[in-house]
């Protein structure tokens, strides 16, 4: 729910709405916070000896994406032209915020297209646990 929600406040900030802008920005910086629960979930979906490894190959994902993102901002603002005083415009702004709300809705349907398909429901523990049983195991 807090990345849904996340979107559309994203979404408003697209389109440009002119109502409650400052508390759209809090809940939407709020928001998108909780894509750190993800590390409880890899918790779950790794063996313990491969943590170290999952969290660092993760946070290494997540600043090359966030350094790629900023660039791209960056490039998509500077294609519109520079106000009277010399800030980007709003209309880059909302290129570049459409962009990343893309990147976030393509996202969403690959996670709801691999929870419909079962892509990814057994875990590398159950896998490990069933491989252990089948040999005689625990």
């Amino acid at each position: 729910a807090g990345l849904m929600s996340s979107m559309v406040l994203l979404g408003f900030l697209v389109i440009q709405v002119k109502f409650a802008v400052v508390p759209i920005w809090m809940f939407w910086t709020m928001s998108i916070g909780v894509t750190t629960l993800i590390f409880a979930g890899m918790a779950k979906a790794f063996p313990p000896e491969l943590m170290g490894r999952v969290y660092t190959a993760f946070n290494l994902l997540g600043f090359l994406c966030t350094a790629v993102a900023q660039w791209l901002i960056g490039r998509i603002l500077d294609l519109y032209p520079r106000t009277a005083d010399g800030a980007a415009s709003p209309e880059g702004y909302q290129a570049a915020f459409a962009m990343l709300l893309g990147v976030e809705v393509v996202g969403m349907l690959w996670y709801f297209w691999a929870k419909k398909s079962g892509f990814g429901k057994e875990t590398m523990v159950d896998k490990a646990e069933a491989a252990a049983i089948a040999e005689g195991g625990p």
